[in-house]
């Protein structure tokens, strides 16, 4: 997501794993004064951590990916999980967007009141969604499908091989 920020705005973003409460706050002190956009790993590793970081942050867009049994030994439940990942947006603001997998999320009642964008593999209901995913010996293709006003882009990536990829663009993308 970086990445693709950094084509359009002057970007800050963390590297390695500094997503805790701690590491964030450090992070959010020191965004550069030249940053337009800021883009912030942000984890579910205790209970309440994750509104912690959301009020730190008030993100305007939050990317909520791939939800796991990671840190399960905090939680309890796989739902627990889930809860803790979308108190990201407890903070957010009133205009700000969430994007979920709609291939795996399925917890919209936690995201009530906020807009919420999908994405997809192959689901055409989704708000952007890939198709025509192909590999060859260079990479991956694909076209982005954008519901909201029917336009399509073909996107190559190079050197890069998983289809879990396209997922990853598809947030960048959104």
């Amino acid at each position: 997501i970086a990445e693709v920020y950094k084509t359009c705005f002057r970007t800050s973003y963390t590297e390695e794993n500094n997503n805790t409460k701690t590491t964030v706050g450090f992070a959010v002190q020191h965004i550069p004064d030249w940053a337009e956009m800021m883009v912030q790993e942000v984890h579910e590793g205790e209970p309440n951590e994750t509104q912690w970081i959301s009020l730190m942050l008030h993100p305007e867009v939050a990317v909520i990916t791939s939800i796991d049994n990671s840190h399960f030994q905090f939680f309890g439940s796989a739902d627990k999980i889930i809860e803790e990942c979308c108190a990201v947006t407890k903070y957010m603001s009133e205009t700000g967007i969430v994007i979920v997998n709609k291939d795996e999320f399925t917890r919209f009642d936690l995201l009530s009141g906020r807009r919420v964008m999908t994405i997809s593999l192959d689901d055409e209901t989704a708000d952007v969604y890939a198709s025509n995913i192909e590999l060859d010996n260079d990479g991956l293709t694909f076209i982005v499908h954008v519901k909201d006003n029917g336009t399509c882009f073909r996107v190559r990536l190079n050197s890069i091989f998983a289809r879990h990829n396209v997922i990853c663009a598809l947030y960048a993308f959104t």
